[in-house]
């Protein structure tokens, strides 16, 4: 199975097509997208060397992703993964992406507000490039930190505030 794994951040992207067989994976591309919302660079890699780089304008995490998306044409995605950063309570555990997690990752939106929303534009343009039978999973951060210690992963800020979040 071939997958596309997309990391929005918020001026970035990162992405790699995983191609998995068994218990193994192999790195077919990988790349990344900075400076969006400007002249952005975009950087192939194949087998671990530099392929290309280019340059374009690009606004948005939407053409952001179309144009990772047309580099990727040759490798025949099966289904795509996203690293979503705040999934709050609600996710304990990779879910299937549909519209009421889509609706949910956006209400979390204000607990990383330079992420999810990224996130949420880079599901969508996907979304819109691939086609809606496409399978799609978010993976959130939150999730990994879960297994914490609570006294480490509790912030150094009043425990109201903490409570509250």
């Amino acid at each position: 199975m071939r997958v596309l794994v997309l990391n929005c951040g918020s001026s970035s992207l990162k992405f790699r097509v995983l191609e998995i067989r068994d218990e193994t994976s192999n790195i077919m591309l990988s790349g990344m997208v900075d400076r969006i919302g400007g002249l952005a660079r975009l950087r192939l890699d194949h087998d671990s060397m530099s392929d290309s780089e280019l340059q374009q304008d690009i606004r948005d995490h939407d053409q952001a992703v179309r144009w990772a998306l047309d580099r990727c044409k040759r490798c025949e995605v099966e289904a795509v993964g996203h690293r979503v950063v705040h999934g709050g309570a609600n996710f304990q555990q990779p879910v299937r992406i549909d519209a009421t997690v889509m609706a949910e990752i956006e209400q979390l939106s204000e607990l990383a507000p330079l992420h999810n929303p990224a996130c949420l534009a880079g599901i969508n343009a996907t979304r819109a490039a691939l086609g809606h039978d496409m399978p799609m999973a978010a993976v959130f951060d939150t999730t990994f930190h879960r297994t914490m210690p609570e006294r480490a992963a509790t912030y150094a800020i009043p425990q109201d505030l903490a409570a509250k979040w």
